[in-house]
């Protein structure tokens, strides 16, 4: 979703980088603040590998920053970026307190609902308000279902029976709910993609792989259900 706003807008010619708040610990908070706002490569510090680097939003000037999963942004984080989306200048995390103006378009993703965020402190108050301009809902991939087919089509790049799916993989992968979105149906492609010792891949092929026990577990299950739904009711998934 980032991606398509981000070749949507009068941006799209600029860059569009990515920032997943959710890659840092809770004891990682200056790394989190350096790699936005940058490390001053005099700092002071020794054997800090961050000095001396821009920060994500020096290098997003004039593009599009989409920021994911912001319910992990810290306090301290939010703080600073308060200064950017005021238009105002910001300083680096450490070292040399040169003033900083970054022009960016943000794109904030979040799996909570924000008001409900607001309400347990998840966010400052003011950093709330400033990022519910517009926001867009998207449900989660078991609420649309016809996206799936889709989505394969894409992760492998090209038509499944090239890619190598077989007919109960793929009617297993329709069925299934996906309680981890588009990101666990992409990291499972991927997944079966780097198993290269396996031509064709099925339900039966799918311990070989690389891919994690419970969810095939999952995808047998979703299976079994599609069968028996598809015996009582004419059920069937079409690409």
């Amino acid at each position: 979703m980032g991606g398509w706003l981000h070749l949507q807008s009068p941006r799209r010619m600029e860059h569009l980088f990515r920032f997943n708040a959710g890659d840092f610990a809770t004891d990682q908070t200056f790394t989190m603040v350096a790699r936005l706002l940058g490390f001053g490569a005099n700092s002071g510090f020794i054997g800090i590998p961050l000095k001396g680097q821009d920060g994500v939003l020096k290098r997003a000037d004039r593009g599009t920053l989409f920021l994911d999963e912001l319910e992990s942004l810290s306090k301290e984080a939010q703080t600073a970026l308060l200064l950017v989306l005021d238009g105002k200048p910001f300083y680096p995390a450490a070292g040399e307190p040169n003033e900083i103006r970054s022009n960016v378009r943000f794109v904030f993703a979040m799996n909570r609902d924000l008001e409900a965020s607001l309400t347990s402190g998840v966010f400052r108050e003011d950093f709330g308000h400033r990022i519910k301009m517009l926001q867009i809902w998207l449900p989660p991939l078991t609420g649309r279902r016809a996206d799936i087919a889709a989505l394969i089509a894409y992760f492998t790049r090209n038509a499944r029976s090239q890619f190598g799916i077989e007919e109960d993989l793929f009617k297993a992968m329709m069925a299934y709910a996906w309680p981890g979105n588009v990101r666990e149906l992409k990291l499972f492609i991927k997944a079966i993609k780097e198993c290269k010792s396996i031509a064709r891949f099925n339900l039966t092929n799918l311990d070989l792989t690389l891919v994690n026990p419970v969810l095939i577990r999952g995808l047998r299950a979703a299976y079994d259900q599609y069968q028996i739904a598809r015996k009582a009711h004419r059920l069937e998934f079409r690409e």
